[in-house]
């Protein structure tokens, strides 16, 4: 089956509303849908990214506004997009579930999900 690829961002349609506090500490989002994050089905709605950083490792913990949560290792990339952008949160549709895939963020950041598998 095809993966279709969704960008969240402000200016975006489906009330894919993001801001940032911090841009590298939280991002709050509304997801339109049910999003799985790391096995974790959180519901469509208010939602925050914290960005968990320690010496070694990157981590992304999501927690709803009803207090679902999930954390989820990633890694950090340098993407080659030379134009400033928006933070955004990107999911992939398959099979009509949403899944975190990565988050862009304006310094050219890209903190990509690692599969946990």
């Amino acid at each position: 089956m095809k993966l279709f690829t969704f960008v969240f961002a402000a200016a975006l349609a489906f009330s894919g509303a993001i801001s940032a506090q911090n841009l590298t500490d939280r991002i709050n989002v509304n997801f339109p849908n049910p999003v799985m994050v790391n096995g974790v089905t959180l519901p469509a709605g208010e939602a925050y990214i914290q960005v968990v950083r320690n010496a070694s490792t990157v981590m992304l913990t999501v927690r709803s506004e009803s207090g679902e949560h999930a954390t989820v290792l990633v890694s950090r990339v340098n993407t080659a997009d030379s134009e400033n952008h928006d933070t955004k949160v990107i999911l992939d549709q398959k099979d009509g579930l949403y899944r975190l895939n990565r988050v862009l963020l304006p310094d050219h950041t890209a903190l990509q999900v690692l599969d946990a598998q």
